[in-house]
């Protein structure tokens, strides 16, 4: 017997069916296990702070900035972090974050970035790791700012 219940709890998980160039994308939010199995191996996410919602697809389906504009969504705010995440073992990991990255690249230059870092850094991610281990991602990024030697950019892929 289907119960309310048991509907509610189906709209909390699956969001949207994305139709985009022929694809049908289906979009998760704070995806289960099995969930993540129908997703893949790579995926594509935005995590909204102020909502605690992650939203999470299959990442060779469609790029964040199309996904942000389905969505509705402004990811244009340290309060929201678009990243990637690799499957590894039974876990998901950040292991990228363009406009991170982007903004951290910039950090000693721009106070505009800086702020923006500070602001980004400064926001509870914890809630993240139920359904991505950001926190790997988000120590580099802190030791990357800390850095006064001139290393270079935050490189993609970095944590391992």
């Amino acid at each position: 017997m289907i119960t309310a219940s048991y509907v509610n709890n189906l709209l909390e998980e699956y969001h949207a069916l994305m139709k985009f160039d022929d694809l049908d994308i289906p979009i998760f939010v704070n995806p289960t296990r099995s969930e993540f199995r129908e997703v893949g191996s790579d995926v594509r996410f935005i995590a909204d702070a102020e909502e605690k919602k992650v939203y999470v697809w299959d990442a060779s389906k469609v790029i964040h900035r199309t996904m942000k504009y389905f969505l509705g969504l402004d990811t244009v705010s340290p309060t929201m972090f678009w990243g990637e995440a690799d499957k590894r073992g039974d876990n998901y990991l950040c292991v990228d974050s363009d406009s991170i990255r982007t903004f951290v690249d910039f950090y000693k230059q721009d106070s505009s970035y800086k702020r923006y870092i500070d602001k980004f850094l400064s926001q509870d991610w914890s809630w993240v790791n139920k359904y991505i281990d950001m926190d790997p991602y988000i120590q580099e990024v802190r030791e990357h700012i800390k850095d006064d030697s001139g290393r270079g950019y935050l490189k993609k892929h970095k944590v391992v």
